[in-house]
């Protein structure tokens, strides 16, 4: 077994170490189980399969068979855990940041309990260099700070984040093993999924060293980070954390560069949301640096999870109340009730709200409460949902209550028009022709009194 062990980064662990390995049953996964158990001592290595509840039952009972066929086959002890039914969804909401970062929330929760149940020292997980890559790309197409998937962290280690997927697989096929196949991996209405489809296949064609390129860019990132890191340390420790708000003076704001403003900026911040995970956007990190450029005047104004006060001596950020007010729901009926006063209807022509070119839409077709990173594609451009918002000065605190249409590809129409703004319809789903419009399917949205529908 020589040259599987070659592969796994001995210097992450050692034979005698105990391990939990997070086993989805896909070609990563089991690539990594594979290397593992033939590098640990015997017994010293357990799979978790997590049930995540979002597929078809068919499909995940599939899928849970298979896993188990595998581990027998590999002599693996393995452990499968059920995620209770609409937990996800219902975290989703709560956390505000959409369903894969709270079904990562909750996989790695139950990760971290049975490593600890079953006294486990490490948790390895089966990312990989095309992971790394995507994961990559997406934070600087987003503006985010470039960090990329580190290879340990606390427990939590990646053995093979140095490996491609055509290695991967091509080690699970040797063992004449068979991986399963997660439908979801193919849809892009998942942020990766559409980046791994849509852009880093054509950046591979054309740029055949992109990996070890975008690797370059985060260690050039680790160090201009650390050069600054005790002056970010030295700003930290004069702000104020608390429970509600984050202070800090705008003298210590005034003498720091921009760089190390930015980077102290994110590391209170994740202190601040450690339990919702809300993403500081660079956009807010350019209007706070715009304030210093204009020596903070006084003002105060949103952002996503906190409101940013400026007075003469502090900055200030004070938590967002938690919002409850939110609503999702399929649209798989003639009426789709969205709050206790509000319901989607399908309607006739004259009395419609927005008409839509049915052939255009990928289903499910979901009706929605507004999320933070929505866009609609109109036939002048691609716009934020929020930009929209604002432009038609609908209040932040009713913004939640104008539905959104939502299929696989994205935000298909806004209906705004009942609160103060306008109804907004893709441009995948107009018509070229009125005279087509005798194939659309027709949506309002009504108000209901009492218990019947105005």
């Amino acid at each position: 077994m020589s040259t599987t062990d070659a592969k796994i980064a001995t210097d992450l662990l050692k034979p005698n170490d105990t391990v939990l390995c997070a086993f989805s049953g896909g070609a990563d996964s089991l690539a990594l189980l594979i290397l593992l158990k033939a590098y640990l001592k015997e017994g010293n290595l357990t799979a978790l399969y997590i049930n995540h509840n979002l597929r078809d039952s068919l499909e995940l009972e599939k899928e849970v068979s298979l896993n188990q066929k595998n581990c027998e086959t590999l002599n693996v002890p393995l452990k499968i855990v059920t995620i209770e039914k609409d937990l996800i969804e219902k975290s989703a909401k709560e956390r505000g940041n959409g369903i894969e970062e709270a079904a990562r929330y909750h996989r790695y929760k139950e990760l971290q309990r049975t490593a600890k149940e079953l006294n486990c020292k490490y948790i390895a997980t089966a990312h990989n260099s095309d992971d790394q890559a995507e994961t990559i790309l997406m934070g600087l197409l987003q503006g985010s700070v470039v960090e990329g998937i580190s290879r340990e962290r606390a427990n939590i280690i990646r053995p093979i984040l140095h490996l491609s997927r055509e290695e991967i697989e091509q080690i699970v096929k040797q063992s004449n093993l068979k991986w399963a196949n997660d439908s979801t991996n193919d849809q892009l209405y998942y942020l990766r999924n559409k980046v791994r489809h849509t852009i880093v296949a054509p950046i591979k064609e054309t740029f055949s060293g992109y990996k070890r390129a975008l690797n370059r860019v985060v260690e050039q990132n680790r160090r201009l980070l650390e050069a600054i890191e005790p002056e970010v340390e030295k700003l930290v420790g004069k702000a104020t954390v608390s429970e509600e708000s984050i202070t800090i003076g705008l003298d210590d704001l005034r003498n720091s560069s921009d760089a190390v403003i930015e980077q102290t900026l994110y590391r209170l911040w994740n202190l601040f949301c450690e339990k919702r995970r809300i993403r500081l956007s660079q956009s807010t990190i350019e209007l706070i640096l715009e304030k210093k450029q204009n020596n903070f005047k006084s003002d105060i104004f949103d952002i996503k999870g906190a409101t940013v006060e400026i007075n003469s001596n502090t900055l200030i950020l004070r938590r967002e109340k938690d919002k409850t007010e939110s609503f999702c729901a399929t649209v798989d009926s003639k009426e789709t009730f969205l709050t206790d006063t509000m319901v989607l209807v399908e309607t006739e022509r004259e009395n419609a709200h927005i008409y839509l070119k049915e052939s255009c839409l990928l289903r499910p077709l979901l009706v929605r409460s507004v999320e933070e990173s929505d866009r609609i594609t109109l036939k002048e451009g691609t716009k934020k949902v929020t930009d929209l918002f604002s432009e038609w000065k609908i209040e932040n605190s009713k913004r939640w209550r104008v539905p959104l249409l939502v299929d696989a590809k994205g935000v298909v129409a806004v209906l705004a028009s009942q609160y103060g703004g306008k109804n907004r319809v893709a441009a995948r789903c107009l018509f070229s022709s009125p005279l087509a419009h005798k194939s659309s399917t027709y949506y309002s949205v009504v108000e209901i009194k009492g218990n019947e529908c105005g």
